[in-house]
């Protein structure tokens, strides 16, 4: 009489196989992984730079987006992977402090639009000499220098940066491979 079972040899040989094919996978999903959160910062940022922009646009006043630390305020390095702000800027300082929350830059009264927290420390976003710590579009939606570029890099070099540029008219653009981006 046959049973209809697995045997021993046919149940290690069934788990050497699945260990082998998963160890082929792990490093495949690793990297996906990799990409998504790359992918995710770089949306994140666009999303929030074309708020800014049409915001200037439709309210007829500078807009401005900065680095921003966890007090809510403009932070005054280049270092954009905790987060942003994006507020009506009046004064054109590019910097927004609301501290207490309530959805006004407390030094003019600016409204604060967005505040945006990452929390992901495996990607580094930094701005070029001309975005900095912060960066401003007028009425007419246009940016108050030329050519600025963020580098988006994951720590673990498992994905190539990505990035965005900002040309002088405002348009906000995903870098292509040409762009020359740097990861720190």
């Amino acid at each position: 009489m046959r049973s209809s079972g697995l045997t021993l040899i046919e149940l290690l040989l069934t788990i050497a196989v699945a260990a082998i094919l998963l160890g082929a996978a792990i490093p495949s999903f690793s990297s996906l992984l990799a990409r998504s959160a790359l992918s995710t910062a770089r949306d994140d940022l666009i999303h929030s730079l074309n708020l800014a922009r049409t915001a200037a646009i439709m309210r007829g006043t500078a807009t401005s987006v900065c680095a921003a630390d966890a007090n809510r305020e403009c932070a005054p390095s280049n270092k954009w992977e905790y987060g942003w702000l994006v507020f009506e800027d009046p004064d054109r300082d590019e910097h927004c402090a609301d501290v207490d929350g309530d959805g006004l830059c407390d030094a003019d009264g600016g409204q604060v639009l967005a505040h945006v927290v990452r929390t992901d420390t495996r990607i580094t976003i930094r701005g070029n000499h001309f975005v900095g710590s912060g960066l401003s579009f007028d009425p007419l939606g246009h940016a108050r220098w030329s050519h600025g570029t963020f580098s988006i890099c994951d720590s673990r070099r498992v994905s190539p940066p990505g990035g965005i540029v900002i040309a002088p008219s405002g348009r906000i653009r995903s870098s292509v491979p040409t762009d020359s981006l740097s990861c720190p």
